[in-house]
């Protein structure tokens, strides 16, 4: 199972995330899916394990785009809104 989690490109050209009520924030996607010939079942006829990404964006929009350009034969499965990263106002990263 591959396991990472990425900045997408538009957070990392402006340095900084949103600007949210309490300082900066971005959603927190995972999407899970198989890459294109990996068999969705194992030998015994049971569901394969899904490969898990995991992206940092702005909206869903930008997930989709940056999931077409990094993975162009992954089959998405489900994508779920994990959580919101919020950094404070005066934060050393803000």
């Amino acid at each position: 199972m591959k396991r990472n989690i990425t900045v997408s490109k538009t957070i990392k050209k402006s340095g900084v995330f949103n600007r949210g009520r309490a300082g900066c924030e971005a959603r927190l996607y995972e999407i899970k899916g198989y890459a294109f010939g990996t068999p969705c079942l194992n030998e015994e006829g049971e569901p394969a394990e899904m490969d898990v990404h995991r992206i940092a964006a702005n909206d869903l929009k930008e997930v989709m785009f940056h999931m077409s350009r990094r993975e162009t034969d992954f089959d998405i499965r489900s994508i779920t809104l994990v959580g919101l990263i919020v950094m404070l106002s005066g934060s050393s990263y803000n």
